[in-house]
């Protein structure tokens, strides 16, 4: 097959060298115009304003954080030990310590305890006792306890050989109800760790700041400022006045925070001596409340760097928070079986049901430090979707359902020209 040779002339090789460039039309269409504006808009405002920064979607969360949180409870407590005689009522010392003390109240000045003489209206009165930490707490399992308010003691005794038919292996010879006396002003001890293996941020209760959200029912114990970012700080045991500490929420050392029963009830609406709303004719003391702690450590919050560029707060500034939610309903109880006895089965025992307040903890935490990569996947995201609107607005312009036919034809005539050649 021949071609002819003038196809390969100089002129038409010159000639279809050709280059490509942008051309800039103005088109007067306030369809288009407003169409086009929105879209810039709902742009701007989704990854500048919302993904960067509201959601700080230029930081990495670090996946591998480890919390560590241990649970204990603390009795009332005094000391007599040199120098601290007129410390607090609530000397939250050590109870290995010599000279650290019980410091309860008198049972006799306890309304639900049958010792006393108050009147305790439409409840029913029980004996009450004074326990320690030993008996007072129990595990729930995971980091969770059981602070006891109530308990239902019931002595057995065995009526006849297990080896042998045996219609009922022990009987009740007594039953006893009893309070534990004095549980509102215990202590609850919260010792917590965390590790970050992305930042090598390491906190605990000791070093770390913390805060309480949601409000508080004792605002004069806490400082305010930018701290009210995470809530109320919580202050040092040391920095709180002598007599002070019976009312405060929650206090810090260097064994962890310190959580008084009475107020932290007090700061989520709950009393013990109401009814439960399900058993009827019983108080909450009698039948326990599930209390939800949530603590979190985190070193940042939305609208980080605005915050930061405004003074609010230090930029990745380490801290933890807490939470706490209140559930009535149900019976929160352990059942537990104790003897003396090294024989197998046993020919007496002691069956104890304790009820009371079921802390249970949940920790987590939000870690993350500023990522350039980060940064730039969502600039480039915002980029192309703002050049795919503008070639949308470019189809809208040429499209004769949209701006009418002649609109279209002349719309299409100007978004593609050639020039002559040079």
């Amino acid at each position: 097959m021949m071609f002819p040779m003038d196809q390969f002339s100089v002129r038409n090789i010159m000639d279809s060298l050709t280059y490509t460039t942008v051309k800039k039309v103005v088109f007067k269409s306030k369809k288009s115009k407003f169409t086009y504006l929105g879209v810039l808009t709902f742009l701007t405002a989704y990854f500048i304003l919302y993904k960067l920064v509201y959601e700080n979607k230029y930081m990495k969360l670090d996946g591998g954080v480890h919390v560590a949180v241990t649970l204990q409870g603390q009795r009332p407590s005094r000391t007599t030990l040199p120098g601290r005689e007129k410390e607090s009522p609530q000397a939250l010392c050590d109870i290995t310590e010599h000279g650290c003390l019980s410091n309860f109240t008198s049972l006799g000045k306890l309304p639900y305890c049958n010792q006393s003489s108050l009147a305790y209206p439409g409840k029913q009165k029980h004996e009450c006792l004074y326990v320690d930490t030993d008996s007072a707490v129990e595990s729930m399992g995971g980091d969770n306890i059981l602070l006891t308010t109530f308990i239902e003691q019931t002595e057995q005794i065995r009526l006849c050989s297990p080896r042998h038919d045996c219609p009922q292996l022990y009987h009740n010879l007594v039953e006893e109800d009893m309070f534990v006396g004095d549980i509102d002003r215990w202590w609850v001890m919260i010792d917590h760790r965390m590790s970050s293996n992305l930042t090598g941020v390491f906190g605990s209760a000791a070093t770390t700041p913390g805060y309480v959200k949601y409000g508080s029912a004792l605002p004069g114990y806490f400082e305010t400022g930018f701290e009210t970012v995470f809530g109320h700080k919580i202050p040092k045991c040391d920095d709180v006045p002598d007599g002070e500490r019976e009312d405060m929420l929650v206090c810090s050392d260097r064994f962890g925070d310190h959580l008084n029963v009475r107020s932290l009830l007090k700061h989520v609406g709950v009393d013990l001596d109401s009814e439960d709303p399900e058993v009827k004719g019983k108080t909450l003391r009698e039948t326990g409340i599930l209390m939800t702690v949530r603590l979190t450590y985190s070193n940042f919050e939305k609208m980080e760097l605005l915050q930061w560029l405004f003074g609010y707060r230090p930029f990745l500034h380490l801290g933890y928070s807490y939470a706490f939610e209140v559930r009535c309903e149900g019976q929160h109880a352990k059942e537990s079986v104790r003897t003396a006895e090294a024989r197998f089965p046993p020919l007496s025992r002691i069956r104890l049901r304790k009820y009371g307040i079921n802390f249970d903890m949940i920790a987590r935490a939000s870690i993350a430090e500023p990522r350039f990569s980060r940064f730039m996947l969502v600039i480039v995201q915002y980029l192309a979707l703002l050049h795919l609107s503008s070639l949308m607005t470019d189809w809208m312009l040429r499209q004769w359902w949209l701006v009418g036919p002649l609109r279209a034809k002349i719309n299409s005539s100007y978004l593609f020209e050639y020039t002559p050649a040079s």
